[in-house]
């Protein structure tokens, strides 16, 4: 019979090498990488690490490549990972036996985004570093909608040493399930790396070149319509309110769909119905987008719009209105999102609406654009207070290395 070789993990080379771990469900998470860049950029001596705990792959993040990689590291034999991987039951194990070889390796680890497959492995992980933390991305707190899985989950926090969500809202939020863990509970968003793109061209002249580059008149007003190709983004609902309103406004829209991500079939039958509704409306001054970008085009994006539109129906903290706002873009929000209420504290001139108020609001934004422009000469500096990794790297170095 085949003799096992346990797992081992080879350690670093160069001296006084200090080393940070991440796991996720998705290690290929732009909130991940950019946080690991920054991260590294600033704190020399470092590593920094990833294990996915789908695939129990142990990655680490190149700098000079912009990403992470796998790591050499040696499995036990082939059989016994190909049945941990194949049976749900023996999936543990494998991180456990993992777990086992990295105790005591890394001066914290960080669970992003926290889901109940972490259960049998939370103490373990707790006893496999001084500094345990979750952090908890987006809306995934307020997407908890079973008791049940409130309950289940609050055994993560319970051995976490922190938990850290991306608004005071939302921790205020959190702490009314869990008010047992009111102090170890923090809010601290991830930095936008999208607005340093922004901020290094002239919003003027790129806006101008953009439309020449894409074949939109100068003299529309460029109405961009959510961010993914997601059906919680309402793209349909949002077209069926616009299409309301006087016909002399609505002719000077192009609108724009960016469907850059999620890809797959759900992402294919999204765009097809926008592509019905707008024959339907007879609208034919649009734009979809539907494949992925590279972070500048992303950023193309937001600075060619005029006007953009979140009306998920459930969102907490939202980069694209960030990086709209920041690009003095005029914004509306839905009042039933979290982020209406972060957005007001930052200060930042934007339009909440509900769906009754939403036509007499775009339609008055429109008849009024110029006054309305004017009034978005703030947001820039509000928005890179909040979400600048200048600004926020620094707190989140506390969590990763105190």
């Amino acid at each position: 019979m085949e003799q096992m070789k346990p797992t081992t993990i080879k350690r670093e080379t160069g001296t006084g090498c200090k080393r940070i771990l991440f796991t996720s469900a998705n290690p290929g998470s732009i909130y991940i990488k950019n946080l690991a860049r920054e991260f590294l950029i600033s704190n020399k001596g470092y590593t920094l690490d990833l294990l996915s705990i789908v695939d129990y792959t142990f990655y680490q993040f190149e700098i000079e490549k912009d990403r992470f990689s796998p790591k050499n590291v040696e499995h036990a034999s082939e059989s016994f990972v190909y049945s941990c991987l194949k049976n749900k039951w023996l999936n543990p194990l494998m991180v456990y036996y993992l777990l086992n070889k990295i105790k005591g390796q890394y001066e914290s680890i960080t669970i992003h985004a926290p889901s109940l497959r972490y259960l049998p492995l939370i103490k373990k992980l707790n006893r496999s570093t001084k500094n345990l933390n979750t952090v908890l991305w987006g809306s995934d707190f307020y997407t908890v909608k079973s008791k049940l899985k409130q309950r289940l989950l609050g055994h993560i926090y319970k051995h976490s040493d922190r938990v850290v969500l991306g608004t005071n809202k939302a921790v205020a939020d959190f702490i009314t399930v869990y008010p047992q863990y009111k102090n170890k509970t923090q809010a601290l968003n991830f930095g936008n790396s999208n607005i340093k793109h922004i901020s290094r061209v002239s919003l003027k002249k790129r806006k101008e070149s953009l439309r020449e580059e894409w074949g939109i008149s100068q003299g529309k007003i460029i109405f961009c319509i959510g961010h993914t190709a997601e059906k919680e983004q309402q793209h349909l609902k949002i077209l069926q309110q616009v299409c309301q309103i006087e016909q002399e406004v609505l002719d000077r829209f192009f609108f724009l769909f960016p469907l850059t991500y999620p890809s797959g079939s759900k992402a294919e039958s999204v765009k097809n119905e926008i592509l019905s509704e707008l024959r339907k409306q007879d609208i034919s001054n649009f734009k979809i987008i539907d494949h992925y970008l590279e972070d500048e085009k992303i950023c193309d994006i937001r600075i060619i719009s005029d006007l953009y539109i979140n009306a998920r129906t459930s969102d907490m903290f939202s980069a694209s209105v960030l990086e709209h706002l920041y690009a003095k873009n005029i914004v509306f929000i839905g009042d039933w999102l979290p982020t209406c209420v972060t957005i007001k504290e930052m200060g930042c001139y934007f339009y909440s609406f509900s769906w009754d108020s939403f036509n007499n609001i775009l339609a008055n934004s429109i008849v009024n654009y110029d006054t309305c422009k004017n009034k978005l000469e703030n947001n820039p500096t509000l928005v890179f207070e909040i979400a600048s990794w200048e600004k926020i790297l620094p707190r989140w170095n506390k969590i990763l290395i105190s």
